[in-house]
């Protein structure tokens, strides 16, 4: 502990903080003096559940020691003093904090002072912040104003509509699903690109209706397109702002560049009478540039008009991405329209059979998986839907379901869950039970990442590898192996 108290090695404090966590009782008395790096773990530890739970029934008993960090020469402690206070109150801290906001001087503190103040207590503080704005660093200052609002979160207008007859739109999805896809926009001027697919001259009916498609993460407009980055978010913000309703929306900001960030948020500052403010926490509409060889593209996507997946009630750490189990549900339905029944064996949380099921309203669903917690969870989401489901714990090696028009299914990739070594007795046995219990004709549609081990056992089965369609999601490269039951 006598390193602990006088270390300033960052990764040092973090493995300290490791071990004060999974023995907080036993260090607690140690921790509570008034001592930067002692404020410090107790910042970060009262941040967390589980430690704030045995916090604070003793904060009581060590009150003085926290006010000593409130009133400290040190600003960095007076700093991790108000994280503790936000996140384990008393009225004695209170009391404290709200003397603070008038007393504080040193600006990089003020935004942790924020988080721990309600009401019109935070409202004092913006008041003085304003005031004195001039002489606060600009990235502090939005700091302060961004933790205003998570505390007092701001009333917007919610943008569901947008005044435009003709503009063009990006969509972002599957690569290699565009071709799929293109074939059910026929109705639409669209070209292949780089970006996604390009629609062209659509109109905001259209728009509502494509951006609640389930097999599409992102429906961008394209506000402006510009050599010259500065003109291209100039001339785009100002067309968002002609196209808006009456009233007043947030928007946030979702740029992989920074430089592209920072730039919104200048010139969005500097137009007078906008409609729209930054509020990354509460927001409507999503802005973002991207650069297309030598042009700027600023885009915005109206998060209200997305589509509805609140039937995911409860999940599980490997849950597929809803998006994703419906462009599988939709590249099943492809090559077996006519399915009537249809099994996942591995069905987790049973989005993946939801999905297909909405893609498919006639198939009727087997949801089994060895977790018997993962079978209870998938019946409070097919619940949730109204989706009946014959659904049971079972392992893979014991399924003995019959006469089976498909099989689909997120399988165990041996990363978040499972392991490779798993994965060979789990996928030989997957394999089995296609070749059992699919009919003559029968499909699987079976997605994972662990791909090499699949298909080797596909080319060694008597099933026929039709297709495969390579995925990116989540960070994962996976692939979608189209199998059918031939002989």
């Amino acid at each position: 502990m006598n390193n602990f108290y006088i270390t300033e090695n960052q990764q040092e404090k973090l493995l300290y903080l490791k071990r004060f966590e999974e023995n907080l009782q036993e260090f607690l008395p140690q921790l509570l003096q008034e001592n930067k790096n002692c404020a410090y773990a107790l910042a970060n530890l009262t941040k967390k559940k589980k430690c704030a739970q045995i916090l604070k029934p003793l904060l009581k008993k060590y009150e003085q020691t926290i006010l000593s960090y409130l009133t400290s020469q040190d600003a960095k402690i007076r700093k991790y003093g108000y994280v503790i206070c936000g996140n384990l109150p008393t009225n004695t801290l209170y009391s404290k904090l709200k003397q603070a906001i008038f007393t504080e001087e040193t600006f990089y503190t003020l935004p942790s002072l924020m988080l721990s103040l309600v009401g019109k207590d935070a409202k004092i503080l913006l008041d003085r912040v304003e005031k004195e704005k001039d002489n606060i660093p600009t990235k502090i200052y939005e700091q302060i104003k961004e933790n205003y609002f998570l505390v007092c979160p701001k009333n917007f207008d919610r943008c569901n509509n947008l005044n435009f007859e003709k503009l063009n739109a990006l969509i972002f999805t599957q690569p290699c699903y565009y071709d799929l896809l293109l074939k059910d926009l026929a109705d639409y001027k669209k070209i292949k690109t780089k970006q996604g697919i390009l629609l062209k001259d659509i109109s905001f009916k259209n728009y509502q209706n494509l951006a609640k498609r389930r097999d599409i993460y992102s429906l961008s407009l394209i506000l402006s397109q510009n050599s010259n980055l500065v003109d291209c978010i100039k001339n785009g913000l100002e067309k968002l702002n002609n196209m808006l309703p009456s009233g007043f929306f947030a928007y946030r900001i979702s740029c992989k560049e920074k430089l592209f960030s920072e730039q919104i948020l200048k010139l969005c500052k500097e137009t007078k009478h906008s409609k729209i403010e930054n509020s990354p926490t509460n927001y409507s509409i999503s802005l973002e540039v991207l650069l297309d060889n030598q042009n700027f593209i600023l885009t915005c996507l109206l998060e209200d008009c997305k589509p509805d997946f609140t039937y995911r009630q409860e999940f599980l750490p490997a849950s597929i991405n809803p998006i994703t189990a419906n462009i599988i549900g939709q590249i099943a339905n492809f090559y077996n329209p006519s399915a009537t029944l249809v099994a996942d064996p591995f069905c987790g949380t049973a989005t993946t059979l939801i999905e297909r099921k909405i893609v498919n309203d006639k198939v009727s669903l087997i949801a089994t998986d060895l977790s018997k917690t993962a079978i209870l969870k998938a019946k409070t989401n097919l619940d949730k839907i109204g989706f009946k489901a014959k659904a049971y714990s079972c392992d893979i090696a014991n399924f003995t379901e019959l006469n089976l028009c498909e099989i689909i299914s997120n399988l165990p990739y041996g990363l978040r869950v499972g392991s490779h070594t798993q994965n060979q007795k789990i996928y030989t046995n997957l394999i089995k039970a296609c070749n059992n219990s699919l009919k003559l004709g029968g499909f699987a549609f079976l997605y994972t990442a662990d791909k090499k081990l699949l298909k080797g056992l596909i080319k060694a089965s008597n099933l026929t590898l039709v297709a495969e369609y390579p995925f990116v999601s989540g960070g994962l490269y996976c692939t979608l192996f189209v199998i059918k039951k031939e002989k």
